[in-house]
């Protein structure tokens, strides 16, 4: 059983690594786990597969404050698409009811992902007077990208706003996020924490006598521009011969990656594939310079644990990027403009022995770490529980 002098919060979660997807909203565990530290923090998260035939309920206590719950439900055929939505408002609610006769109500409730968790949030709300706070993560709330807000259907819409309106605040992992948030929902009250990093896998090593590495991790979608960095790294590397190009991400996203891969291997580009979160942290290690040249960002993981490894930072000006940045190692383009990142990567090169990566290291890791994450956190979470028991204490 939990401490019951320690907060109880209970995170809604649309997006959360499952069986059928073990990489989704993996930032979002991460994110748990520096709470975890804090307070204790408990999972509900349901999705759907056309793989089950019934409903598979699993419950894992990761560490003595930090546990969750896990549903997959059956969707296959046509008319089970049509009820998915119904089955994941009752496998979330049967996972409540366990969590209550378990545990308790909760102090606090977090939605992370606002669609459809959002609801369940509310109707929490609605029924045990529990508050509730909302991160978003979603990249849909800005002009450019073809699936934005404003291009969802009525219903989405209606959902969303519904959602977060009764929101108490919202706990963003960008200025630039909430203000957009602000803008197609409604103002909320907020405070910005970013996004958290492990830092017991990120942190930097000495890289003298090896060749220079470029780095690009992504799911090398073409928001991502992951063909730009490939043309202006095979122009840099014909007056730069031993450097070389590591790109991490599925080519399942990259048709034509996927067909010349093994060609373009021999011009020093070297692709990993989808890998694990450690697994990414030792080719953090062994690389000089993150390279993200995005269309558009919100507020990238993979930045911080890149400035937690001690690198070099080269992304475009889009979203909540340069909110994260740290001046003496990264620079910024304009996305799009491959001359800008030619002229930034060949800067990067000549910056290679004045850069102090374990001086990176330790600026990121006071702004990045699950200490400091979980603890900005948590004292949200206090603030707003502290207001709840005065309240409280006046009705009475």
């Amino acid at each position: 059983m939990p401490n019951s002098k320690r907060l109880r919060v209970l995170w809604l979660c649309s997006w959360y690594p499952s069986e059928v997807e073990p990489f989704s909203g993996d930032f979002i565990q991460r994110y748990a786990e520096a709470v975890g530290d804090f307070a204790d923090v408990h999972i509900l998260h349901a999705v759907g597969s056309a793989k089950y035939r019934t409903s598979n309920y699993q419950y894992r206590k990761r560490t003595n404050t930090f546990s969750e719950s896990v549903c997959v439900y059956p969707k296959a055929n046509f008319w089970q698409k049509w009820f998915s939505a119904i089955r994941w408002w009752m496998s979330m609610m049967r996972m409540f009811r366990v969590y209550r006769k378990q545990v308790g109500i909760p102090d606090l409730v977090h939605v992370q992902v606002l669609f459809k968790s959002g609801l369940l949030a509310r109707y929490l709300y609605w029924r045990y007077g529990l508050r509730y706070v909302v991160t978003e993560h979603y990249g849909i709330y800005n002009d450019k990208v073809s699936d934005r807000f404003a291009n969802r259907s009525f219903l989405f819409r209606l959902l969303s706003r519904f959602g977060y309106a009764s929101a108490t605040c919202s706990i963003s992992v960008s200025e630039y996020l909430q203000g957009q948030m602000n803008r197609f929902l409604t103002y909320k009250p907020h405070v910005v924490i970013p996004n958290a990093v492990n830092t017991h896998l990120f942190f930097p090593i000495h890289s003298a006598n090896r060749p220079f590495v470029f780095l690009h991790v992504s799911e090398l979608t073409d928001n991502k521009n992951p063909m730009a960095i490939i043309r202006v790294f095979q122009k840099i590397r014909k007056l730069h011969p031993s450097i070389f190009l590591q790109v991490v991400g599925s080519l399942r996203n990259q048709p034509v990656l996927r067909e010349s891969y093994e060609e373009l291997e021999s011009t020093g580009i070297h692709f990993s594939g989808e890998i694990s979160y450690e697994q990414v942290s030792l080719y953090m290690k062994q690389s000089d310079c993150l390279i993200l040249f995005s269309h558009m960002e919100n507020s990238p993981c993979v930045i911080g644990e890149a400035l937690c490894s001690g690198l070099q930072v080269i992304a475009s000006d889009v979203g909540g990027v340069k909110e994260l940045i740290d001046l003496e190692c990264c620079q910024l383009v304009q996305a799009g403009d491959e001359e800008a990142l030619y002229v930034a990567m060949l800067k990067a090169l000549d910056r290679k022995v004045l850069i102090d990566r374990f001086g990176v290291a330790e600026r990121a890791r006071a702004k990045f770490s699950y200490k400091v994450v979980g603890e900005s956190i948590y004292q949200a979470y206090a603030g707003l529980h502290l207001e709840r028991t005065e309240l409280n204490g006046s009705i009475s």
